[in-house]
């Protein structure tokens, strides 16, 4: 009796499950983008925090939690969702810029450096890349912004070591 129950339980778990758990976390992700856009940073993350447990590669969450840390000024965090983007996906462009633009807010400009070299690298120092949809297997960095915050780290370092 107690495994025909048990049994019942399973099903009607799995029939729940089935009809009304979410098939994946774009609603999840989109509400937090929402949020953050409100400058509701706290909240989008707890949001995505959910998005990530259903798609735990998912480097857009990753991507736009990281940001959110960027913003609240929580650059330890934020580096460890850009640092996550780089395990999933070790070329991805934004996780290098995130952490290049992490070290550039804390005037790490050598460091910065580096990862906005690396971008240029990576991208051939290119063409303008379009923004990514949704659902787009990868995420770039633009390109522009990269070598505008590239010349500003540059001329940092040139008023930190001036030329002999």
């Amino acid at each position: 009796m107690k495994k025909i129950i048990f049994g019942i339980l399973i099903l009607a778990a799995i029939i729940y499950f089935s009809k009304f758990a979410p098939k994946d976390n774009t609603e999840l992700y989109n509400n937090a983008c929402d949020l953050a856009d409100s400058g509701k940073y706290v909240e989008a993350n707890k949001l995505l925090d959910i998005a990530i447990e259903y798609n735990p590669n998912d480097l857009e969450c990753y991507n736009n939690r990281g940001w959110n840390f960027y913003d609240l000024k929580d650059y330890r965090n934020a580096k460890l969702n850009f640092d996550k983007i780089l395990e999933i996906e070790p070329n991805n462009t934004i996780g290098f810029y995130g952490i290049g633009m992490i070290n550039y807010k804390q005037k790490n400009y050598t460091i910065a450096l580096k990862h906005f070299d690396k971008i240029t690298k990576l991208k051939g120092g290119g063409p303008i890349f379009p923004g990514k949809q949704r659902n787009d297997k990868s995420l770039d960095a633009d390109i522009e912004q990269v070598l505008f915050y590239r010349n500003i780290v540059l001329e940092e370092l040139k008023e930190i070591k001036p030329n002999r």
